[in-house]
């Protein structure tokens, strides 16, 4: 297709690994809304859930670097977000 992905130019394995990497930094700055009194407490609560949902995704996608666990982690990640919207809204309307 032409497309120079990070797995096209580095491989799959660095792929994973620089993917299971970012959302593992999602992970370590979640916190900082609640932390800094932007959210309140229902955000670190809900947003825990998501936050188990990325370590997972992470975990999967280093140990599988597939396309097929790619396609897979890539849709479970959609919920994981959605999941941290919620949290966004239930900790800013709380």
């Amino acid at each position: 297709r032409g497309i120079r992905s990070i797995a096209r130019t580095r491989g799959k394995k660095f792929a994973g690994i620089f993917g299971g990497a970012l959302y593992i930094a999602a992970v370590s700055v979640s916190p900082f809304p609640y932390l800094i009194n932007l959210v309140s407490w229902p955000y670190i609560v809900i947003v825990s859930l998501a936050d188990i949902g990325f370590i997972y995704s992470a975990i999967s996608i280093i140990k599988n670097p597939s396309r097929a666990e790619a396609l897979k982690v890539k849709k479970m990640t959609l919920l994981w977000m959605l999941i941290a919207l919620i949290a966004f809204i239930m900790g800013s309307i709380a």
